[in-house]
């Protein structure tokens, strides 16, 4: 004979698995119609990126939750993502980047990311008088400078 507690604490169990197993396949159906917004935690993902000495900081234009049908696995894609520095410049502007998460990580209650995209980034590469070159994301030298700067060849080899 089962002790009543005990009986209790299997409904209760039951009840959370069956409210977990509908849950996820709520969210599995939503998810095939098109992303969901995560505009709630923004705040969050943005303070996790930033600098925590304060040298930059980053800000996100909108957060979403989507399924990638190529990989089988959730993305977190940020749109419009900018760096910006401490006395205010732009450092690095990306439109669009993707976050996928490993799901094995996601069952052991792991955040772990299996890859990261970038999706129409904006590289821009400048040669100074010195031969230095400076590389950038977007940013401030997209607007001062051409994107396409000449880069003069290589000294003829002496053979």
């Amino acid at each position: 004979m089962v002790h009543g507690t005990v009986r209790g604490l299997f409904k209760l169990l039951g009840a959370v698995a069956s409210l977990a197993l509908v849950l996820s396949a709520w969210a599995a159906h939503r998810l095939s119609q098109g992303p969901l917004s995560l505009s709630d935690l923004t705040p969050y993902i943005e303070q996790a990126l930033s600098d925590p000495d304060a040298n930059y900081r980053v800000k996100v234009g909108e957060t979403i939750l989507s399924w990638n049908r190529d990989s089988h696995s959730l993305d977190i894609r940020a749109l419009d993502t900018r760096m910006i520095a401490q006395d205010g410049r732009q450092l690095a502007a990306i439109p669009e980047m993707s976050v996928a998460l490993s799901g094995h990580a996601l069952l052991h209650g792991k955040l772990v990311p299996r890859s990261v995209r970038l999706f129409h980034p904006v590289l821009h590469m400048v040669r100074d008088e010195a031969g230095q070159l400076s590389f950038g994301i977007g940013g401030e030298t997209a607007r001062r400078r051409p994107a396409t700067a000449a880069v003069s060849p290589p000294p003829a080899s002496t053979r």
